[in-house]
């Protein structure tokens, strides 16, 4: 299926489309339909329920979305949180780097803008949609600015000026100066919400490491240009779990899995033309620690085993040393593969510390803050800690980012487990549907439709009203759809498009003994059970505590 038959299929069935399009809508906005936002919230939920699991510690908070500028000074995005722009002549605008990787089937994540320039020059690329000339790239900030109180006098002293042509120009200077004072953004991140809130956490806590902080929300990008629905958009969720730790907490559960292999494509197994390889994670050992290796095996279960994204569809992919952010010790992509649309990215795992040497601290000025960061390094002359927590510190001062363990001062670690909403709800419903056969093939606890309820003939009073009766019972309980309109094939078909796992059928014998027709979408293989049966039959069917097994493997 190509992207646009794709993104018809899913306006039509109600899982996503364009946002207010009865106006003209804008290009990176997108709403959820009605059954779009079951999946999400299904998909949410098995994120929750899976990776919260994974140890006693982990929990999860829900930070503002609008943060003061001095979050992002701290954080770096100010200042470096950019893309390479690039346009022609007729004002049609495109990211380079990734106008490069669609157009030349290259990454170039990492590369300067220079070369990004000389890529374009040799290789003579035009723009996609009218073939004129490219401008040179430039750096684009993706931050949202958002303000907050009377700060927008600013913009209304301007309108006036351009309208009557007259401003005072005293009330317009101090207008600016608080505007900066009191800058805010949409956060580009859900991340950062878990560093400013760490202080806070790790008393509430009892000063207990490891501790994740999880947060699933919203993020907002000025995107340059927005394409592939979901896939890049400029108001987007994502599901992220920080977890913040010593060294080798994990080492144990790491334990209980080296033997098994993932999916991985190394940086120097790049040019071997495969598009990754299986690899125990003991193998990995030494190349990788321990607690990423363990977490690697962790993502991908959830990838394979909940989810069901098919194993040869599902791959880590390593950025190398000048394509990793320059505070990302190690960083792996989690990438799903989507036909014409290439393997795409729907997360990552990242080890978000930095080196820190004690003659580092002798470009601290404050002498008391110093003298606390000291105690961090006991007799050693460098040691690792998180990066973000260490901006933070130094920005705020709040020495609550340094905790007493075991009558050690330690600044922790952090380990980043970062997911896409949106890019794997688009990648679930891309993988899962057969065009062929018409069959969305989710597990049956993600489906957004949980079973229909159908009477085998509309035009019996009898047959309708049993089946109005068992949908009425069922539909406390469970996400249920009454269809009585055309023919019983047709209503399986409508179901099984959708992903519906299950359809109950009333007909004649209903009568006579009390059971029921349940048709399962995959095999569509009929069975009887008596009316009394159904909820224990779909509590069993619809169970997500299998859970538990997957998370203690």
């Amino acid at each position: 299926m190509d992207i646009e038959s794709f993104i018809k299929f899913c306006e039509e069935k109600g899982f996503f489309y364009n946002s207010e399009e009865i106006y003209g809508g804008k290009t990176g906005f997108y709403d959820y339909g009605s059954l779009g936002k079951i999946l999400e919230l299904k998909f949410e939920n098995l994120w929750r329920n899976f990776f919260l699991k994974l140890y006693p510690n982990f929990w999860e908070i829900e930070p503002s979305e609008v943060m003061k500028d001095v979050v992002f000074k701290a954080s770096g995005h100010l200042e470096l949180f950019n893309d390479p722009i690039t346009e022609c002549k007729n004002g049609h605008r495109f990211r380079a780097d990734k106008l490069i990787e669609e157009t030349l089937k290259i990454k170039v994540e990492g590369l300067s803008i220079k070369e990004i320039n000389e890529i374009i020059r040799e290789k003579k690329m035009l723009c996609p949609i009218c073939k004129s000339e490219l401008s040179e790239v430039r750096l684009f900030n993706l931050m949202v600015p958002a303000m907050i109180g009377p700060e927008q006098d600013l913009f209304l002293l301007l309108e006036d000026y351009l309208k009557s042509g007259k401003i005072d120009k005293e009330e317009l200077l101090e207008s600016y100066r608080r505007f900066k004072e009191n800058r805010y953004f949409l956060r580009p991140e859900t991340a950062q919400g878990a560093y400013v809130n760490f202080p806070i956490e790790i008393i509430i806590n009892r000063y207990k490491l490891p501790l994740g902080l999880a947060i699933i929300g919203k993020a907002y990008r000025n995107e340059i240009s927005p394409r592939n629905a979901l896939i890049r958009m400029r108001e987007f969720k994502q599901a992220e779990l920080q977890i913040f730790f010593v060294s080798n907490e994990f080492d144990e559960l790491y334990e209980r899995v080296k033997d098994k292999e993932i999916n991985v494509l190394l940086v120097r197994d790049r040019e071997r033309g495969n598009d990754f390889i299986k690899v125990k994670l003991r193998d990995l050992e030494g190349y990788l620690p321990k607690f990423y290796l363990y977490f690697m095996y962790k993502i991908q279960q959830f990838y394979l085993d909940v989810l069901r994204i098919p194993k040869d569809r599902f791959r880590f992919y390593e950025l190398s040393e000048k394509e990793k952010a320059f505070y990302n010790m190690y960083h792996f992509d989690v990438e799903v593969y989507l036909d014409s649309l290439g393997w795409i990215e729907v997360g990552g795992i990242h080890f978000r510390a930095i080196k820190l040497r004690r003659e580092d601290l002798e470009r601290i000025g404050d002498r008391e803050l110093r003298e606390k960061i000291l105690e961090i390094f006991g007799d050693k002359e460098e040691v690792i800690v998180g990066y973000d927590l260490w901006k933070h510190l130094i920005y705020s001062k709040n020495t609550n980012f340094i905790v007493n363990i075991n009558n050690r001062k330690v600044l922790p670690i952090e380990l980043e487990l970062s997911f896409g909403v949106d890019r794997n709800i688009f990648s679930i419903l891309w993988v899962l549907y057969d065009e062929r056969s018409g069959i969305l093939k989710l597990p049956p606890y993600l489906a957004p439709i949980e079973v229909a309820v159908f009477p085998l003939l509309e035009s019996k009073d009898k047959h309708v009203e049993k089946a109005r009766e068992i949908f009425e019972e069922l539909r406390l309980s469970f996400i249920v759809y009454y269809d009585d309109s055309g023919s019983i094939g047709k209503r399986y078909r409508r179901q099984d498009s959708i992903g519906t796992p299950f359809c109950i059928t009333i007909d004649e014998r209903t009568f006579e003994d009390n059971t029921v027709t349940i048709r399962y979408r995959d095999t569509k293989e009929q069975i009887r059970i008596k009316v009394s049966d159904i909820k224990e039959f779909l509590k069993k069917e619809l169970n997500i505590y299998f859970l538990e097994d997957i998370v203690r493997n």
